[in-house]
């Protein structure tokens, strides 16, 4: 394959490939784009989203590509366990596996990495904190939120940057992406107070909540608690 960025485009001719039946090739277009999406500004949504949901249409199709599917998120998570992974290698475990609705396997490799490897860890915790609050892990959440009001407090700024994103980039008005920022902001606020009150961290929770609805009214912020 050509050494270059990818661009959109490369997604469209593969899933042209796939409808044709050029399975063969389709793969070898996606084990390509998987490795060339990494260096390529922009494409890292797209490289760990739609690609993936291109390639694992390929995979219920074709068996050898389930089997490279597996196989690229198996060389990750074992890199990750023998210590030689990054934020990058466990991005691409936590992505490739719910698309395999393989959490239980996430969730694994992020114990391990929590146990042996503890800054790595710590540096992977974003990614994966939704899936420790669906198994009911708020105590372990909660060792990786060290100041929750300054948590609280980056959520909020990260919510004004969008707002002023939309304001020159998108467009006032614009209710879907309004609407987007907003429910971030909910979930985030939501899981944060979730996390400390279910970790014996009620009083931390409730300033949270405060200050979240002073920010914005919420029906979900204010049944949280």
């Amino acid at each position: 394959m050509e050494e270059r960025d990818v661009v959109p485009e490369d997604l469209e001719q593969i899933d042209a490939l796939i409808e044709d039946g050029a399975f063969d090739e389709a793969l070898k277009r996606h084990l390509w784009f998987y490795e060339a999406s990494r260096t390529t500004p922009g494409m890292g949504g797209v490289r760990l989203s739609y690609a993936l949901d291109s390639w694992l249409t390929l995979a219920q199709l074709y068996q050898p590509a389930m089997d490279a599917l597996v196989e690229t998120k198996d060389r990750n998570k074992h890199a990750l366990i023998d210590g030689h992974g990054a934020f990058d290698e466990f991005h691409d475990v936590y992505a490739i596996n719910h698309y395999l609705e393989n959490e239980s396997e996430t969730y694994d490799v992020f114990a391990s990495l929590h146990e042996n490897y503890p800054d790595l860890a710590r540096r992977c915790y974003t990614v994966v904190q939704e899936l420790l609050i669906e198994r009911g892990e708020y105590d372990l959440c909660a060792s990786y939120i060290d100041n929750p009001l300054k948590q609280y407090k980056k959520i909020e700024r990260l919510h004004r940057v969008n707002l002023n994103y939309a304001a020159k980039r998108v467009g006032p008005g614009d209710r879907e992406f309004d609407e987007w920022t907003r429910e971030s902001y909910v979930s985030q606020v939501t899981q944060l107070i979730e996390i400390l009150s279910r970790s014996s961290n009620s009083g931390v929770a409730k300033q949270v909540q405060s200050r979240a609805l002073s920010y914005m009214d919420s029906t979900e912020i204010r049944d949280a608690i």
